[in-house]
Formats: C-alpha cells, sequence, structure tokens
C-alpha cells in the first residue's frame, strides 16, 4: 500500500512538470507564430507591422496582479491606419513575460516604447513595442545600436516566487538585423 501511495505521489508531481512544459512550449509557439507572421506581412505587404506586449490583469481573475500577459501585431498601412494583424491575445495557461531588464530586454522601461496608446486591449498597465520594417528587418538596432540582444522570458506566473526568471522558462529572441526568432530553452 505503501509503494502505490508513493508511486502516486512521484506520478503526480511528474505530471505535473509535464503539463507545465506543455503550456510553456504552446505559449512560446504562439509567440515565435505571431512573430515570424508579422515579419511576413511586413514584408510581403511592404507595410511596417508593430508588435505590442501589454501588462495588463489575468481576465479570468481580475484580482490578480498586472503582469506582461498580452500580445498583439498591428500592420500600419500607408495613410497611418492601423490593421490588426491578429486579436489582441493573452497568453495562455498562466504564462507570462518577465518584466526584468535583464531577463526580458524588449521589455525594458528605459527603451521608451510606452508612447502610442494602445487601441485594442480594455484595461492595460504597461505598454511596449518594436516593429518589423517592410524590409523584413526591425527597429531595435536604431533604439540602441550597441545592444545586439533582444528577447522576452516566458515562463509559468505560479513559478515567480522561485525566481525571475525561475528554473523553467523559455527565451524568445529576436535578431534585430534579420528578423528572425530563435527559441531557446535551458
Amino acid at each position: 500500500m505503501g509503494l502505490v501511495a508513493i508511486l502516486a505521489a512521484a506520478s503526480s508531481v511528474a505530471l505535473r512538470s509535464l503539463m507545465s512544459s506543455n503550456g510553456l512550449n504552446q505559449g512560446s509557439e504562439l509567440i515565435q507564430d505571431l512573430l515570424t507572421r508579422s515579419r511576413r506581412v511586413a514584408i510581403s505587404h511592404a507595410h511596417i507591422v508593430e508588435i505590442r506586449f501589454f501588462q495588463c490583469k489575468d481576465p479570468a481573475n481580475p484580482k490578480s496582479t498586472a503582469r506582461w500577459r498580452g500580445v498583439q501585431a498591428v500592420e500600419i498601412l500607408e495613410d497611418g491606419t492601423e490593421q490588426p494583424v491578429n486579436s489582441p491575445t493573452i497568453l495562455p495557461h498562466g504564462l507570462i513575460l518577465s518584466g526584468s531588464a535583464t531577463a526580458s530586454p524588449l521589455l525594458a522601461e528605459e527603451l521608451g516604447f510606452a508612447g502610442v496608446s494602445p487601441t485594442h486591449f480594455a484595461t492595460v498597465d504597461g505598454f511596449r513595442r518594436f516593429r518589423f520594417l517592410p524590409n523584413g528587418l526591425t527597429d531595435l538596432s536604431a533604439i540602441d545600436p550597441a545592444k545586439t540582444q533582444w528577447f522576452v522570458t516566458l515562463f509559468s506566473e505560479n513559478d515567480l516566487a522561485k525566481g525571475d526568471p525561475p528554473p523553467n522558462y523559455i527565451v524568445l529572441q529576436v535578431e534585430p538585423f534579420t528578423g528572425t526568432v530563435t527559441v531557446s530553452q535551458p
């Protein structure tokens, strides 16, 4: 009987870890797919596509803390009007992006991305953006030519107490000169 209890407990921990990793992979695929698609739209339509990250509360939990959990891509047309590339998206499975400048330089306050009013989210506590240019490059090198690493770190909000970033996370890096996206998970 004791052996069954030990095996059940071990299986439960392994299952939770597997489910957490699966959710983390789904979240990283969502962001990677959006970034890749946005770059393709910028090139094929010859327009700027702006990637917007939003700091907001979890819509499923109004008492939650505002964290970096929303993302949207918007195509900027010649006349300045905006055409959404995707609907405003909240990261799934309680996932968030790190708000730390070292873990997510794309969200660092000193970059001064908070200037445009986010019109597609109801309640937003913070907003950052970067752009894919019509040639597929980004505007990141113009923001800080000395910086060559632009990325965000994705992890479960439940793991925030374990550190920022916690032991289980995924990094999505945007290469500023080519616009390509690389995903890594230590």
